[in-house]
């Protein structure tokens, strides 16, 4: 239903610009198509990128169920290989770690990443976060999330609220420059378990990447750092 009004809300604008869009072909008409989010994201990447055969992953907070998708790149087409359902979203708990550090949750989280180099690992919160995600190295995906063990519904929900609650707890006896450190490495240190496993799965040296998470300039260096990188865009 929220995509429906969404994209009827896209039919309703280009109307009102005097193009005439609609769900249906008609002779001169363009046609409003919906495209998946992160399908949406890996297309803006990597049909644009100078790459024609390319490791593509999308990483960000939500969008139609998923946090994320890897998919293999070839020539115009792109096939998936692997999706990151919303429960397991990295951008929510960098979020949480944003709340809880004092600044503003989906907009200052840059601010962390920066607060991050004054700080040192807390390996008690790191060791949390790893039992909470359950990276597994045979799969390439982590199997839990920051709501790992949280009660769902009733609707509607508090799952972000408690996520904020969560994190909170987690990192209330450390200073605030630790606990920036401490997600920024597992956010890194995740990703990076990610890649690799991919890079050697599907023997491919380009990488493209997408979403919200890749904001994050010391996400990406560690990512151009990795052995078998050959590109990044």
């Amino acid at each position: 239903l929220t995509q429906a009004r969404r994209i009827a809300k896209c039919v309703a604008t280009l109307r009102s610009t005097g193009v005439d869009a609609g769900y249906r072909a008609r002779p001169g008409a363009a046609v409003v198509r919906h495209v998946p989010h992160h399908t949406a994201h890996a297309a803006g990447a990597f049909l644009r990128a100078p790459a024609d055969d390319a490791l593509v992953v999308v990483l960000d907070g939500m969008g139609d169920g998923l946090s994320g998708l890897i998919a293999r790149g070839r020539g115009p087409a792109m096939r998936p290989l692997d999706t990151v359902d919303a429960a397991r979203s990295l951008c929510h708990l960098y979020s949480a770690f944003t709340v809880a550090c004092g600044f503003e949750g989906l907009r200052h989280e840059g601010k962390v990443t920066a607060l991050a180099a004054s700080g040192k690992v807390n390996e008690a919160v790191y060791t949390r976060l790893a039992e909470l995600f359950r990276y597994d190295p045979a799969t390439g995906r982590w199997r839990g999330g920051l709501g790992t063990g949280l009660p769902l519904g009733p609707y509607p929900h508090r799952l972000m609220i408690e996520y904020h609650e969560r994190v909170q707890k987690l990192v209330a006896n450390i200073p605030v420059e630790d606990a920036a450190a401490t997600v920024q490495q597992f956010t890194e240190d995740i990703i990076c378990e990610l890649i690799r496993y991919h890079l050697a799965v599907d023997h491919v040296g380009t990488v493209v990447v997408a979403g919200g998470l890749f904001a994050n300039v010391s996400v990406n260096r560690r990512i151009a750092d990795l052995a078998g990188v050959d590109r990044l865009f």
